[in-house]
């Protein structure tokens, strides 16, 4: 990938998690890496959640492999004062060069319900919906 493709700067953050002092855990993201990106708005589509309708984009943001090799679902990507949450990701070839992450447009999130998302995601059925416990 020619670097000026590579445009606009981006970071990359993780969850750390810790223990509150009363039983329970706590959650917060911090900056991992700041890195260069390309970014492309792929469509966008409205949903009806909870009795509000939502209107998410899809965001393509693609980064070169060796800047963040150990990327995750876990992290979440900050641009423009945006939060981005990763949806999914590849390595688009064989050798390594690149990784295009599809992102939605977050609303603000609170780390703890990330969290519990994130633990409940095994709990789903075959349609991908919750099940509800």
């Amino acid at each position: 990938m020619k670097a000026g493709n590579l445009r606009n700067q981006i970071a990359i953050q993780t969850l750390q998690t810790g223990a509150d002092g009363t039983g329970g855990y706590f959650g917060t993201f911090v900056d991992q890496k700041v890195v260069w990106a390309k970014i492309r708005a792929k469509q966008g589509f409205r949903n009806l959640e909870d009795g509000k309708i939502s209107l998410d984009n899809i965001y393509e943001f693609t980064i070169r492999y060796d800047d963040y090799p150990n990327l995750s679902q876990i992290n979440k990507i900050v641009y423009n004062s945006g939060e981005y949450i990763i949806k999914a990701f590849q390595v688009t070839d064989e050798r390594k060069k690149e990784i295009v992450i599809m992102t939605t447009l977050g609303r603000l999130i609170d780390p703890t319900f990330f969290l519990i998302t994130e633990f409940y995601e095994n709990l789903m059925t075959e349609d991908n919906k919750f099940i509800v416990v």
